[in-house]
């Protein structure tokens, strides 16, 4: 196989070449197409099994999948070097949107590692498979494949210690089923971190400790306040989102004294805060049973609302999962 520096695949193609998985047989261009037999001999020879049990995991692979992409060579590629690597994967319609991407191709997306303009292709060329294979498995480029995409969230952090505030948001979050985290994406959401709001041109900022700003899309939390109210503030984009304000002025209208005496004084300010207060429990207790019964008793028309919310089957169609992808790949 002709390889020179200059080539994307040198570092790639080199090392397996050294490692002496490439062999006599596998001459072609890098730049020319792989073929299924070709690829199973290579992986073969770097994990020591049979090509027949090789070929069976390649096609394992491409079975979390359900459309045309996930029987085309390239497919079956990318879940094989997952399956290699030994790492989990998701597939688009995990993360909260209708798709039949399968969780190869949807993991070497999100990764970066392919963009959105190679989705679709029926073939795949040796030098592009064998960097794939050398990026994930032997540079560990992608350790692990997010279970979510929190990632993919702007956040600016204008406040000390900004690394550490911009985690704890982000594990924060993960309290977000991941059909709505889709929906504030697909909506354009993001987060500004202030060590004081007090400059925020808006009405009692002197006090302000978040917001949520529906017409432009910003979240604003003061950095000490993080932990208490970012899941507020998300609820309160969560319920822009789904445009669920008639549901909630009723919802506030039969059970404000109940969300009072569950979630607290701040609960009977408004509708508004009365949702805001009652996603942000709920979500914080999805895994917390005795919680969760607790809102089922006292306010059980709020937690059949969050429970279908949650449960919402993904209606955002692929295009909003790539171009989330694409919009990501652009800022780094």
């Amino acid at each position: 196989m002709k390889n020179t520096e200059e080539s994307p695949y040198y570092e790639a193609v080199k090392y397996f070449a050294d490692q002496k998985i490439l062999t006599s047989a596998d001459s072609g261009l890098p730049e020319s197409e792989i073929t299924l037999k070709e690829w199973t001999g290579i992986l073969s020879r770097m994990e020591g099994l049979s090509e027949n049990v090789i070929s069976a995991c390649v096609e394992a692979g491409s079975s979390s999948g359900t459309g045309p992409s996930a029987a085309s060579l390239p497919a079956l590629i990318y879940n094989s070097i997952w399956q290699t690597a030994g790492i989990t994967t998701y597939t688009a319609y995990n993360y909260g949107f209708a798709s039949d991407l399968d969780a190869g191709t949807t993991a070497m997306l999100i990764t970066g590692l392919i963009g959105r303009e190679d989705i679709g292709r029926e073939s795949i060329s040796r030098g592009e498979a064998l960097r794939l294979l050398y990026e994930v498995t032997i540079k560990k480029t992608a350790a692990e494949v997010p279970a979510n995409l929190i990632g993919f969230f702007e956040v600016s952090t204008d406040c000390e210690a900004p690394e550490e505030t911009e985690a704890l948001l982000r594990k924060l979050l993960e309290a977000y089923p991941n059909n709505q985290l889709a929906l504030l994406l697909a909506y354009g959401y993001r987060f500004e971190i202030w060590d004081d709001l007090s400059s925020l041109p808006v009405q009692y900022s002197d006090t302000l400790l978040g917001l949520e700003d529906d017409g432009a899309h910003i979240i604003y939390l003061e950095k000490e306040a993080v932990p208490e109210w970012a899941l507020h503030e998300t609820g309160h984009a969560v319920e822009t989102c789904n445009s669920s304000y008639s549901a909630t002025i009723a919802l506030n209208k039969a059970e404000r004294e109940a969300g009072i005496s569950l979630l607290g004084e701040y609960a009977g300010v408004n509708r508004s805060e009365f949702i805001a207060e009652a996603a942000s429990y709920f979500m914080k207790n999805r895994n917390n049973e005795a919680a969760l019964l607790a809102m089922k008793e006292s306010m059980p028309q709020t937690y059949e609302h969050f429970t279908k919310l949650v449960s919402k089957e993904p209606f955002l169609s692929e295009a909003y999962f790539l171009n989330i992808v694409s919009s990501r790949q652009d800022r780094k």
